[in-house]
């Protein structure tokens, strides 16, 4: 089974050509955020918890009674077997997303929080975490930088 490799939030910026994380590091967790909402929109494990860690205040329980179960969502996003589907569907969310990730989040927290807190919690339960589920017309997608392994 294929997943996504384990890289840090570093060696992804880096990629990006934004290896100055002090000078960088704000924009490219917008750019994760946004990637993360747009992973929420199609049902999705958040791709940014794929990495060894999260940002310091991804996920933050805020103002609410509930806690983001980072353990659950990072376990669900390294475990899926990942999909050019999967990487095309996140794309077209991002494009109709605005620039600011936190005006995304704000409003949907605001307006759905039961639907954001039920897809929180219902990662871990997807089939598609399943390699037998990989279809044969949508290979595995090997997206990952030339030279760096799945895992």
């Amino acid at each position: 089974m294929s997943t996504i490799s384990r890289e840090g939030h570093t060696d992804a910026a880096a990629v990006l050509g934004m290896a100055d994380m002090h000078k960088f590091g704000r924009v490219f967790g917008n750019i994760q955020s946004r990637i993360d909402f747009a992973c929420y929109v199609e049902g999705l494990p958040p791709l940014g918890l794929a990495a060894d860690a999260p940002f310091d205040k991804a996920w933050d329980q805020q103002d609410r009674d509930w806690a983001f179960p980072i353990d659950n969502m990072r376990a669900a996003a390294r475990s899926r077997v990942w999909r050019n589907k999967d990487f095309d569907l996140v794309l077209r969310e991002t494009e109709r997303l605005p620039g600011q990730a936190h005006i995304s989040w704000k409003k949907e927290l605001a307006t759905n929080e039961a639907k954001v807190r039920a897809w929180a919690f219902n990662l871990e339960k997807s089939d598609d975490q399943v390699a037998s589920t990989t279809d044969d017309n949508d290979p595995v997608t090997k997206r990952n930088p030339a030279g760096r392994e799945m895992s």
